[in-house]
C-alpha cells in the first residue's frame, strides 16, 4: 500500500511554477485532485502536455528523453489525476486511453512491471480506469488467427459471467504471422508473452593465478614467516582493473609493513 499525504500550502509564491521534476509533478498534480483544488490540478495537467511523449495512441512522460524507470510511476501517477476528477468527461477518457494504451505495454507476462513500487501505483490507476468503464451489460469476442497456417485460429469471449477470468492459450506455430481483430461492446485487455530459452554460457577459463610462496625463520623467541605472492592475468584483455590481494594473519602474528615490496 502507498499513501498520498498533503497539506494546505501557504507560501508567498505560487505552489505551480518552473517546476523542473516531472515525478514530483505528477505527484502534485494528484495530490491536488485528491485535494479538490482544480485551478491548481488543471495548470499541472496543462503543463504535461507540453512534456509529454506522444506515439501514435500512447501517451506517457519519463524524467529524461530517453526513458527511464520512473516513467511507468509518473504516467500512472497522471493517470490518477485524470480520473480522480468527478464527472469524467469523452475528453478525458479518451486522453486516459492514450495513457492506459502505454502502461499495459510496459507490465510483465504476470501483470506487475519493473519493481514493487510502480507496480502498486499502475496497478491502481488501472484499477480505477477499470471502474470507470465496467459495465455489466454487453461482451466482445477477440479473435487471434494464424497468417502462415490456416486453420489456427483463438476466440476469447468475453461476457459477464467471465469477465473477471484470465484467458490464456499457447500459440503453435511461433516464430510466425497472427492477426488480432476485436469485436464487441466492452473493454478488454489483451498481451501477447514470449518466453524463450538461451544456451548455457560458456564458462570462462581461468583468468586469475595467484602463487604463494612461504619463507620461515623460526627462532626460540619468536618465528618470521616471509610471504612472496605472485598474481598473474590470463585473461583476453591487455590489462587488468585494480587486483586486491587480501592476505589474513595466523593468530598472534603481526604485519611488519616496513617489509612490503611490490615488483
Amino acid at each position: 500500500m502507498y499513501y498520498i499525504t498533503f497539506a494546505v500550502f501557504k507560501m508567498c509564491w505560487p505552489v505551480v511554477g518552473n517546476l523542473g521534476n516531472t515525478y514530483t509533478m505528477a505527484l502534485l498534480a494528484y495530490t491536488f485532485s485528491l485535494a479538490g483544488e482544480t485551478s491548481t490540478r488543471a495548470q499541472l495537467l496543462n503543463a504535461f502536455d507540453n512534456v509529454a511523449i506522444s506515439e501514435g495512441t500512447k501517451l506517457h512522460w519519463s524524467q529524461t528523453t530517453s526513458g527511464d524507470t520512473l516513467a511507468v510511476e509518473i504516467s500512472s501517477y497522471v493517470l490518477l489525476a485524470v480520473l480522480s476528477v468527478q464527472p469524467l468527461t469523452t475528453a478525458n477518457l479518451g486522453y486516459a486511453n492514450r495513457i492506459v494504451n502505454w502502461l499495459v505495454t510496459q507490465q510483465n507476462p504476470y501483470g506487475g512491471f519493473s519493481s514493487t513500487q510502480d507496480t502498486v501505483v499502475a496497478l491502481h490507476a488501472l484499477s480505477l480506469l477499470a471502474v470507470e468503464v465496467f459495465s455489466l451489460e454487453g461482451s466482445s469476442t477477440v479473435t487471434v488467427q494464424s497468417l502462415s497456417v490456416a486453420g489456427e485460429v483463438y476466440n476469447f469471449d468475453v461476457n459477464r459471467d467471465n469477465r473477471l477470468l484470465y484467458q490464456e492459450k499457447p500459440l503453435k506455430n511461433v516464430p510466425g504471422r497472427y492477426s488480432v481483430r476485436g469485436k464487441g461492446s466492452t473493454c478488454v485487455s489483451m498481451q501477447v508473452a514470449c518466453f524463450y530459452n538461451i544456451p548455457t554460457p560458456i564458462k570462462a577459463s581461468r583468468t586469475l593465478g595467484v602463487e604463494v610462496k612461504v619463507a620461515r625463520d623460526c627462532k626460540v623467541r619468536g618465528a618470521d614467516l616471509m610471504l612472496n605472492i605472485t598474481v598473474k592475468y590470463n585473461g583476453a584483455k591487455p590489462t587488468t582493473n585494480m587486483v586486491v590481494v587480501n592476505v589474513k594473519l595466523l593468530s598472534g602474528f603481526t604485519a611488519d609493513t616496513s617489509l612490503v615490496r611490490m615488483f
